[in-house]
This record gives C-alpha cells, sequence and structure tokens, in this order.
C-alpha cells in the first residue's frame, strides 16, 4: 500500500493506493502504511545514539513514579489540610505519569525509532512541568490544619436542626455510643500532633521526588533531542565518501 506525498503552495497531499486485496477498512491500512514508514523504522544509528544512560534514567523515573503513588497514598490517609490536595489528589495521577514516562524511555532505547524518539521527548517535557506543578503545590500548601484535624460534622449531634417538616430533630445517639465518640474525640486530640511531623515528612520527600524527576526528565529529553539531531545530520551527509586520488606520476625517462 504506497503512499505519496504531493507539497504544493499553502497544502500538503497524501495519496494512499489501498489494497484490493484485503478487507480492512480505508483507516486501519492508512495507519499500517504509516507504522510501516521510514518515520517509525527502527534505525541502526539511532540505536547507537541512544544506547548509554537511557535505562538507568528510565529506571529512576519509574522507582520516582512508584514512590510518589506509595508516599502519596500515605500522605493524604494522614492530611487534614486543605480540601484541594484531596480534591484533586496530585501522587494519584503523578505517579502513573513518571512511570509511563520511564517505560517509553526503555521502549526508545530498545526499539529507536524517530516517531517513537520524538514521543519520548515530548512524554518527558510534559513529565517535567508536572513536576514543577508538583513542587510549586507541595511547598505553597499551607500545611495541615491542627484545629481541623478532630472536628466532626456529623448532624446527628446538632440539636438546633430541623428537617424538612420543620419539626426539631432530636440526636438518636444511644448513650454508649455517644461515649465512645468522645473517647476517641480525646485520642484523635491526643495523638493528632504526632501527625505534624509525619505530614511534614511526607511532603519534604514528594518534593525531592518530584525535583528528582524534574531533572531526570529534562536529562532524558535533552539525550533525546540530540540523538534525533545527530541522526538527521548524518542522513544528509553521505556514509561513503570517494577519497581524492592523485597520480603521482615518475619523472619521464628520455
Amino acid at each position: 500500500m504506497p503512499l505519496s506525498v504531493t507539497k504544493g503552495e499553502g497544502f500538503t497531499v497524501f495519496t494512499v493506493t489501498s489494497d484490493p486485496g484485503r478487507n480492512w477498512p480505508l483507516l486501519c491500512q492508512v495507519f499500517t502504511t504509516l507504522c510501516c514508514s521510514p518515520v517509525c523504522a527502527v534505525s541502526g544509528r539511532l540505536r547507537k545514539l541512544m544506547a548509554g544512560p537511557q535505562s538507568a534514567l528510565a529506571t529512576v523515573q519509574i522507582m520516582m513514579g512508584l514512590l510518589t503513588l506509595g508516599l502519596g497514598a500515605v500522605l493524604l490517609s494522614v492530611y487534614f489540610g486543605p480540601y484541594y490536595m484531596r480534591g484533586i489528589c496530585p501522587p494519584y495521577w503523578l505517579g502513573p505519569i513518571f512511570i509511563v514516562s520511564g517505560i517509553l524511555c526503555l521502549f526508545a532505547e530498545r526499539f529507536p525509532s524517530p516517531c517513537l524518539v520524538s514521543m519520548t521527548v515530548a512524554v518527558n517535557l510534559l513529565s517535567s512541568a508536572l513536576a514543577v506543578a508538583a513542587i510549586a503545590l507541595y511547598v505553597f500548601d499551607d500545611g495541615p490544619r491542627v484545629a481541623d484535624a478532630c472536628v466532626t460534622y456529623d448532624p446527628s449531634d446538632r440539636y438546633d436542626s430541623e428537617d424538612d417538616s420543620g419539626v426539631r430533630r432530636m440526636a438518636n445517639l444511644t448513650a454508649e455510643a455517644r461515649g465512645r465518640r468522645e473517647r476517641n474525640f480525646q485520642l484523635c486530640r491526643m495523638y493528632r500532633g504526632a501527625a505534624l511531623p509525619i505530614v511534614f515528612g511526607l511532603k519534604g520527600l514528594l518534593v525531592a521526588c518530584a525535583a528528582l524527576q524534574l531533572c531526570v526528565n529534562i536529562s532524558a529529553a535533552v539525550l533525546a533531542i540530540k540523538a534525533l539531531k545527530k541522526n538527521s545530520e548524518g542522513e544528509q551527509v553521505p556514509e561513503v565518501k570517494q577519497p581524492l586520488m592523485e597520480e603521482v606520476t615518475a619523472n619521464p625517462v628520455a
């Protein structure tokens, strides 16, 4: 299924010749042709250029993603600060993005096609931008609110609320349940001070993970861009060059 490209003034035309022997839809045939194009083919020269620290950088990215997921889950389980931290849950979507970025780096080193390497550069740049956003989010967060750690908002404890019919509603808790809640409330007030170092320590670890992820993303993107640039320069310069041969003549015989 050949593919031809015609460029004009202000427009580009892609001409695809469909294979009548295949029953695939035309869109699938177009995707197959694009995937088999030289842009998506594995390049031996690019493989040599990508060989090196990419696997180590990818391993660090995957580890940072797993640490972000684990530490973030613990932080959100003991966090009693601003609501937006629980609402957007940054570690739950930052971690998978870091992991995907590392996996793409591994694939780009194993199957270094120009298309895959370019995609790796884009994902690394996106991941670095998200790492900067994560650092800003963790650093400028106003921290846990100790006063809100042990506050209950159960409406059954309120005697001044009314239902839809205007009848005053009384608390439906038994004396045993109310005593158990009071004991839990006192325990919460007793141990909430111990949760502060844990929360701040987890936030510090998440900031460190995001900072390391930022450095690794920038390094991986720069290495991939350099490899693409050298690969394109190598394709323009012919590999085999004819040496200039000078004919050396001896002194003419008289």
